[in-house]
């Protein structure tokens, strides 16, 4: 099964666990809430994310393209109308079209597991090569899709500007929201928001992962505490891929973003439950998006020694000897195994190699690529 598609991997998975791919199961169980669940559906997610029979093995070189089932419903069809019309990835028009729709809904369907309560609300990263890759282009249609003729004024909860974990939850004040606890942030710049981010005493982070995970907001200092209750956050970030941080931090917790996807499509479908086809358009999405951060990492991250080198790579402005590379390990680590992670790097084209001094030539450093 080694060279087979991943996405085929599930349908077989799926068929023999008795349920035909793409097929419906009946509902055998309900939770409380206004959204009802496909019981077998929700017994097969774990199936799908974490299989131990399929284990994931990160993509070395450009993704392929999603899987048709990525585009199912409505939102493929959006995509198909638009896409003859523009330059921009169709993943990317797909993705930001989904994020989107979840803040839309707001706090009235959900999925339930484990007594958690997952919505529609999901953070994304739109990454190009570059900063002309028409990420922009991409969102601006979503805009115009879902804000023409919006009877909610949802667009007026479409913002820009995260700089603090303080200035969020004062977005979700009654008297800034005026009831409107949706907040979609867009921030095509989202390099800047990683480095405020990483300030000394920034709480930014820290509530951003609050509002994936819950509703009620707040920080503790000591002169003036705040809180928010009813938070619903989408985020929808551009970024070229060298400004990102590491891939076990982009594909974590596979299994609710799949949850939270398949919601989405559902909702799309105008259904109460989420069924088959929608935990496979789902996957095959996030399928999409883990291969796309591990081509974005060259799957450096997934091995700590090439992720040490890359670090020292970046931060070294006129690159390094092989001399240079071996002493970040003391000169212990072999050199068969340091080879294996520059070319680990070089494949990837996140370094370029140095040069083997000649006669009348120095040694040529190996430098990271900007």
């Amino acid at each position: 099964m080694a060279d087979m598609d991943w996405i085929e991997k599930r349908r077989q998975l799926l068929e023999r666990q008795g349920h035909p791919a793409g097929d419906a199961a009946e509902p055998d169980s309900r939770p409380h809430g206004n959204g009802h669940t496909n019981g077998n559906a929700k017994a097969l997610l774990s199936a799908l994310t974490a299989d131990p029979e399929i284990p994931y093995v990160p993509a070395p070189k450009w993704p392929k393209e999603a899987g048709a089932d990525a585009f199912y419903g409505l939102a493929g069809e959006i995509v198909a109308t638009i896409e003859p019309h523009t330059e921009a990835d169709r993943i990317a028009i797909l993705t930001q079209l989904l994020v989107a729709f979840g803040n839309a809904c707001g706090r009235h369907a959900y999925f339930v597991h484990e007594q958690h309560y997952h919505y529609t609300n999901l953070y994304c990263v739109v990454v190009g090569k570059t900063a002309r890759a028409r990420k922009g282009t991409s969102w601006r249609w979503v805009r115009a899709v879902l804000t023409d003729e919006d009877p909610s004024n949802w667009a007026d909860r479409i913002r820009s500007g995260l700089s603090s974990g303080e200035g969020l939850i004062n977005a979700f004040q009654d008297d800034e929201c005026h009831g409107d606890k949706r907040l979609l942030v867009v921030e095509e710049e989202f390099a800047n928001v990683l480095r405020v981010a990483q300030r000394d005493g920034n709480t930014l982070s820290g509530v951003l992962r609050q509002a994936w995970d819950r509703d009620r907001l707040s920080t503790m200092t000591r002169n003036n505490a705040l809180h928010a209750e009813g938070a619903h956050l989408s985020v929808i970030g551009h970024i070229t891929k060298y400004e990102l941080g590491t891939l076990d931090q982009i594909t974590c917790r596979a299994e609710a973003q799949v949850t939270r996807l398949s919601l989405i499509y559902a909702l799309l479908d105008g259904d109460d439950r989420i069924d088959v086809r929608h935990l496979l358009a789902a996957q095959a999405l996030w399928q999409y998006c883990e291969d796309s951060a591990c081509y974005a990492f060259g799957g450096e991250m997934a091995d700590p020694d090439t992720a040490i080198i890359l670090k020292a790579l970046r931060d070294a402005e006129y690159g390094m000897t092989m001399t240079q590379i071996h002493k970040l390990f003391h000169n212990k680590k072999p050199s068969r195994d340091i080879n294996q992670c520059l070319q680990t790097l070089e494949e990837a084209g996140l370094v370029d190699p140095g040069k083997k001094p000649g006669p009348k030539a120095p040694a040529q450093p190996w430098r990271a690529r900007k």
